[in-house]
């Protein structure tokens, strides 16, 4: 069984906001600074995260 660590993230991932629905995770972060300025990652573990886009 893995576990997960802190950060769930890896590298400059500021200011993140997670969401669960049902058995998916999504977390939005974002750099203020670089474009595009937010990320949307999906997971279902907390552990693998995929890159899902730039709203």
């Amino acid at each position: 069984m893995a576990y997960a660590t802190n950060p769930i993230l890896t590298g400059f991932n500021p200011d993140p906001s997670i969401l669960r629905v049902d058995s998916d995770y999504y977390i939005a972060t974002s750099t203020f600074e670089w474009f595009p300025g937010v990320q949307i990652h999906h997971s279902t573990d907390l552990i693998h995260w995929e890159l899902i886009g730039h709203p």
